[in-house]
């Protein structure tokens, strides 16, 4: 009998894995996803495979936006993935300039919930001021903290670029400073890091996690 239960043991074939199109859209439609936003996640999941396979939690969070362009029309980047993704976030959603601190936002992992509603929210020419009302940004910034934020130079990432502000707001000299920070997979002359003093600096850019439900999904996948 135990030689019986091995050989049909034997004979069974695993089931085929889904491919990872299937997978994410598997996922999408377990999280309550809608006819439209399931067509738009399906529409970028379909324009690049690593993003699709390394990034797609942005894809999914970009595909809830209200986009300025057609996905279709995006011509690609040359280089990493985060470069990549970058460049489809600034042609979905930059119906005005949008400061670059806003390119690292959208590359941390777990993916900030706040990242693209703040970058379509400063992309169709919302205020960073009032992004801070909205609860996009902390709501501990001041008006010259907001002022400070908008003028950040390229080069900075958001949270040390909010801190940036807060310390240039309260006072806070070049010393306390140093100077740039860059996407992961491009060059710049200097390889600091824009850094703030953590004993001045006491509030911090909500950067969050993706709810614990999503959270629990994607790490099946």
């Amino acid at each position: 009998m135990a030689r019986d239960r091995l050989h049909r043991r034997r004979g069974r074939r695993a089931a085929p894995r889904a491919a990872p199109r299937d997978r994410r859209l598997s996922w999408a439609v377990r999280e309550g996803a809608g006819p439209a936003r399931l067509e738009a996640f399906e529409t970028l999941l379909g324009l690049d495979e690593r993003l699709m396979e390394q990034r797609w939690p942005a894809l999914w969070a970009l595909s809830g936006a209200q986009w300025a362009r057609f996905p279709q029309d995006w011509v690609g980047a040359s280089g990493s993935e985060e470069r990549r993704l970058v460049s489809l976030a600034w042609h979905l959603l930059e119906w005005y300039p949008v400061p670059r601190f806003m390119d690292q936002a959208l590359l941390t992992s777990p993916l900030c919930p706040q990242a693209v509603p703040l970058f379509e929210w400063l992309g169709r020419g919302g205020s960073v001021r009032r992004a801070v009302r909205e609860g996009l940004l902390p709501r501990t910034l001041t008006r010259r903290m907001c002022h400070e934020l908008t003028a950040t130079p390229d080069g900075w990432s958001l949270v040390p670029a909010i801190r940036r502000a807060q310390l240039r707001a309260l006072g806070g000299g070049p010393g306390l400073i140093s100077t740039r920070s860059t996407i992961p997979g491009t060059k710049t002359r200097s390889k600091s890091r824009p850094r703030a003093s953590s004993t001045v600096v006491t509030h911090s850019c909500p950067v969050g996690v993706l709810r614990e439900s999503e959270g629990r999904s994607a790490s099946r996948l």
